[in-house]
C-alpha cells in the first residue's frame, strides 16, 4: 500500500547478535552465578552487564563508539540503502543495455579463465552446466536485465548486508576502544608489589622533584621523591646481575654495585646497592620500578585483577553441564604500595602505574603511619618493614679479593641463578612473543573478514582474496630473500667468527709455548745462577785454603831459615822459592782465567735471558692484540647472533603469521566458493526447471500447431466436399425438377450459352431436398480435435 500513495516504506533490519569469548551472556546462568555467591552481583567486573564494565573502567564515550562501530550508520548514510536503490531498481544502474552486454563484452566465461575459477568450477563439478548452457548464452538468452529488474536488487543487496550470523567477539577489541578514551586523562603513579627488597643508591642526597603526571598530555605536575633508601620488587631484584647496567624509571641508569644476601646464603637476597650511571642506555636495559622511603608518606593499596568467568572461548547454548567449564580463580588480589601522590585522588577516575595496565580507584586512599612500606600477610593485616641497613663501607682490595676467592661458591650459585633467570626470562618472551603473533593473527583475520565483509559482489570478494594472496605471497617471498640474505650473511660472520677463533687459539698455543719457554729459561737462569754461586763459593774457599798454606809454608820457611843459615840451605831455599812463586802465579793465572770464563758465561746467560725477555715481551704484546681482536670478533659474533635470532624469530612470526593468514583466507576462500556454489546449484536446479517447463510448453505448442494444421487440412477436405455436396444437390435438385415438370407434363426449355431455364409451372408442393446422407459423410468424416468435434 505505501508505494500506492507514494509513501515511503521503511526496511526493518535485524542485526547479528554480538558474544564475547569466555563471557557468559545469558541472564538466567549470570542469575545462577549470583545465587551461589561466585560473583558478588549484577555490577560485578567480571560480568559483561553495563553495570560490571562500567564498574570495572569501561566509559560512556567508549562504549559509544564500540556500538557506533558495529553499526553502519556510515555505510548506509542518512537516506539508507533504498534510497540508494532509488525507484527503479537495477534498470537504471545496469544501463540500457542491462547486465547482459557486460557479460557479452567482459564475458564471465573469460573471468572465470584468466582468474583461474574455470578449474574452480570443473572441480566443483559445474562443468557439465558451464559447457552445455554456457553461462555467456545462459545470460543472453533468458536475459539478466529482466530477472533483476523484476526481482529487484534491493533485495539482494539488503541480503548481501552485514551478516546476519552470532559474532565471537575479544574483549580487547572493545577494550582498546576504551583506552583512547582514558589515556588522555589518566594520570601516572607508581605502585609496587609489597613483597620488597631495600636499596641503596650511592652518593645521594634525599630530594623532591616536580615531574610531569602524563609524558604525553598536560595533566599538571607530580612530586617524586629521591634518595638513597628505595625499595623495589623482590621479583626485579632477583632478576639483577652483579655489575648489570638497569634503568631507574623516572631517573636514570645505575649499576648494580653488590648484592647481598642474609646470613651469607645465596638465593636469599636483602638489599642491593646501585650506583647511578648518567648518560647510559635507556633502550637496552632492564626497567625497574622503585619508591624511595626518605620524606615520604607511602600508600598502602590493593590491587585486584580479574578473569574471564569461562575457560573456553565458546559455550554451546544447549550445553547442561556449563557450570564445569567455569574458571576457577577468577579474582586476584595483590597488596602493593603506592607513592604519596595517590592522596590527591578524590574524584576516582581511571588511573595507570608504570609498568602496569590501566586501573580504576573504588575506594579513597589512607596513608601509612609511617614512611616505611608496609608488608601484607595472607590474612590482610599490614606491617611495618624496618628501615634499610646502611651501606656497607667499603672494604680493600686484598680484602675484597680474599673475599671473592673465599666467596667462589657463592659467585658460581649466582651464576646459576642467573642462568636460571634468564631461561625462565627466555620462556616468558616466547610465551609473550607466541601471544604476540596470536594477537597479530586474529587482528589480521579479523581485518580481513571485516574487508571481505564490506564488499558485497561476490566476484569482487573474489578479487579481494586473490589479491590479498598475491599480497600475502609477495611479503613471503620477501621475507624468504631477506631470510636467505641474513643466512648468507650470518653464515659469513659465522666463518669470519671460526677463523677469528683459530687465530685466537693459535695465539692462545703460541702464548702457552712461550710461557713455557720462558718458565724454562727461568729454571735454567736459576741454575746456572746457582752454580755460579757454587763455583764463586769454591773459589773463595781454594783462595782461603792457599793463603793458609802459602802462610805456613812461609812460616815453615821462616823457621828454617832461622835454624839453619848455611848457603846449600839458602840455596835450596831459594829454588824451593823460585819453584813456589812460578806454581802460585801459574794458579793465579788459571784463577783469573777461570774467573774471566765465569764473567763472560753469565755475561752471554744475560744476553739470552734479556734476548728472550724481549721475545717474550713482544710475544705478549702480540697475544694481548690477538686477544682484544678475538674479544672483538667475539663480541660482534654475538650481536650478530642475538641479531640472527631475533631476525629469525621474527620471520617466524611472520611465516607463521603468514600460515595463519593464508589459512584464514583459504578457509573465506572455500566459504566464498561454497556459497557461490550453492547459488550455482540453485540457479543450475532453477534453470533445469525453467528449461523443464520450456520443454513442456515447445511440445504443447507443437502439439496445438498439429492440430491446428490438421483442421485446417480438415476444414479443405469439408469445403470439397461441401461444395461437392452443393453441386450434387443442385443437379438432383435440377433433376428432381425436370422430373416434376415431365410428370406434369411442362416440358423444359434448354438455353445454351449460359441461358438459365424458364421455370414451368408445377402443380403440388416441391418435395424437400435429402440432404442427410451427404451431411452424414461429411460430418463422419470430420476428426476429433482434442476431444471436440469439428
Amino acid at each position: 500500500m505505501g508505494p500506492q500513495l507514494g509513501l515511503r516504506v521503511p526496511f526493518i533490519w535485524t542485526f547479528s547478535e554480538i558474544e564475547f569469548v569466555r563471557t557468559l551472556m545469558s541472564k538466567r546462568k549470570i542469575g545462577k552465578l549470583i545465587e551461589s555467591g561466585t560473583v558478588s552481583g549484577w555490577d560485578d567486573p567480571r560480568l559483561p552487564t553495563v553495570r560490571g564494565i562500567r564498574r570495572r573502567g569501561m566509559t560512556v564515550e567508549g562504549l559509544r563508539d564500540f556500538m557506533v562501530s558495529q553499526g553502519l550508520r556510515d555505510f548506509m548514510g542518512s537516506q539508507g540503502l533504498r534510497d540508494f536503490m532509488g525507484s527503479q531498481g537495477l534498470r537504471d544502474f545496469m544501463g540500457s543495455q542491462g547486465l547482459r552486454d557486460f557479460m557479452g563484452s567482459q564475458g564471465l566465461r573469460d573471468f572465470m579463465g584468466s582468474q583461474g575459477l574455470r578449474d574452480f568450477m570443473v572441480s566443483q563439478g559445474l562443468r557439465d552446466f558451464m559447457g552445455s548452457q554456457g553461462l555467456r548464452d545462459f545470460m543472453g538468452s533468458q536475459g539478466l536485465r529482466d530477472f533483476m529488474v523484476s526481482q529487484g536488487l534491493r533485495d539482494f543487496m539488503v541480503s548481501q548486508g552485514p551478516s546476519k550470523n552470532v559474532v565471537n567477539m575479544d574483549w580487547h577489541t572493545i577494550w582498546a576502544m576504551n583506552k583512547k578514551v582514558i589515556d588522555p586523562q589518566a594520570g601516572r603513579y607508581t605502585a609496587i608489589n609489597s613483597d620488597l627488597i631495600n636499596g641503596t643508591v650511592l652518593a645521594q642526597e634525599a630530594h623532591i622533584e616536580e615531574k610531569p603526571r602524563h609524558a604525553k598530555y598536560d595533566l599538571g605536575q607530580t612530586q617524586v621523591h629521591y634518595g638513597p633508601n628505595i625499595v623495589i620488587e623482590r621479583e626485579d631484584a632477583e632478576a639483577l646481575k652483579l655489575g648489570e647496567e638497569v634503568t631507574l624509571m623516572n631517573w636514570d641508569t645505575a649499576i648494580v654495585k653488590d648484592l647481598i644476601h642474609g646470613d651469607g646464603k645465596p638465593g636469599h637476597l636483602t638489599q642491593v646497592i646501585f650506583s647511578l650511571n648518567p648518560g647510559g642506555d635507556f633502550k637496552s636495559t632492564k626497567k625497574i620500578t622503585w619508591l624511595c622511603t626518605d620524606q615520604q608518606q607511602l600508600v598502602p593499596v590493593e590491587l585486584v585483577e580479574f578473569d574471564h568467568l569461562l575457560a573456553v572461548d565458546k559455550l554451546d547454548r544447549d550445553e547442561k553441564d556449563w557450570e564445569k567449564f567455569l574458571t576457577r580463580i577468577t579474582e586476584k588480589r595483590t597488596d602493593a604500595i603506592a607513592d604519596c601522590n595517590v592522596l590527591d585522588i578524590s574524584a576516582l577516575p581511571p588511573l595507570g602505574a608504570d609498568r602496569r595496565p590501566f586501573m580504576t580507584t573504588v575506594a579513597s586512599a589512607v596513608p601509612m603511619a609511617t614512611a616505611t612500606p608496609p608488608s601484607a600477610t595472607t590474612n590482610g593485616d599490614r606491617h611495618d618493614l624496618p628501615p634499610p641497613p646502611p651501606p656497607p663501607p667499603p672494604q680493600p682490595a686484598k680484602k675484597a679479593k680474599a673475599k671473592k676467592d673465599k666467596l667462589s661458591a657463592e659467585e658460581n650459585a649466582k651464576l646459576v641463578q642467573a642462568r636460571l633467570s634468564q631461561l625462565e626470562q627466555e620462556k616468558t618472551s616466547e610465551k609473550t612473543a607466541q601471544a604476540e603473533v596470536d594477537r597479530e593473527v586474529k587482528k589480521a583475520t579479523r581485518d580481513l573478514n571485516e574487508l571481505i565483509k564490506s564488499v558485497k559482489d561476490p566476484l569482487g570478494r573474489i578479487d579481494l582474496l586473490q589479491q590479498k594472496y598475491e599480497e600475502l605471497f609477495a611479503d613471503m617471498k620477501k621475507l624468504e630473500r631477506e631470510y636467505a640474505k641474513t643466512k648468507k650473511k650470518s653464515d659469513q660472520q659465522q666463518k669470519d667468527a671460526d677463523k677469528a677463533k683459530t687465530e685466537h687459539n693459535k695465539t692462545a698455543t703460541m702464548k702457552d709455548k712461550l710461557e713455557k719457554l720462558c718458565r724454562e729459561l727461568t729454571k735454567e737462569n736459576k741454575k746456572v745462577k746457582d752454580e755460579n754461586k757454587r763455583l764463586e763459593e769454591s773459589e773463595k774457599a781454594a783462595n782461603v785454603a792457599v793463603n793458609e798454606r802459602l802462610d805456613e809454608m812461609l812460616y815453615d820457611v821462616q823457621e828454617v831459615m832461622n835454624q839453619k843459615g848455611t848457603a846449600p840451605v839458602e840455596n835450596l831455599h831459594l829454588e824451593l822459592d823460585e819453584l813456589f812463586k812460578t806454581r802460585c802465579k801459574v794458579l793465579a793465572d788459571q784463577t783469573e782465567l777461570r774467573e774471566l770464563q765465569f764473567k763472560t758465561i753469565l755475561r752471554h746467560k744475560d744476553a739470552e735471558i734479556a734476548h728472550l725477555a724481549a721475545k717474550y715481551e713482544v710475544e705478549r704484546r702480540r697475544a694481548d692484540t690477538e686477544a682484544a681482536r678475538c674479544r672483538t670478533l667475539t663480541n660482534q659474533v654475538s650481536t650478530f647472533s642475538h641479531t640472527e635470532a631475533e631476525l629469525r624469530s621474527q620471520l617466524n612470526i611472520y611465516v607463521e603469521k603468514f600460515k595463519q593468514q593464508v589459512e584464514d583466507t583459504l578457509n573465506n576462500s572455500n566459504e566464498l566458493f561454497l556459497t557461490f556454489r550453492k547459488e550455482m546449484e540453485e540457479m543450475s536446479k532453477k534453470t533445469k526447471r525453467l528449461e523443464k517447463e520450456n520443454l513442456t510448453l515447445t511440445r504443447k505448442h507443437d502439439q496445438t500447431n498439429r492440430n491446428i494444421l490438421e483442421m485446417a487440412e480438415e476444414r479443405t477436405r469439408d469445403k470439397e466436399d461441401l461444395e461437392r455436396l452443393r453441386k450434387q444437390e443442385q443437379q438432383m435438385r435440377s433433376i428432381i425438377k425436370t422430373m416434376q415438370e415431365q410428370g406434369r407434363g411442362v416440358a423444359p426449355v434448354d438455353r445454351e450459352d449460359g441461358e438459365r431455364t424458364e421455370k414451368k409451372p408445377v402443380f403440388g408442393p416441391e418435395p424437400p431436398p435429402d440432404l442427410g446422407k451427404g451431411k452424414g459423410v461429411a460430418n463422419a468424416r470430420r476428426p476429433a480435435i482434442n476431444g471436440v468435434a469439428h
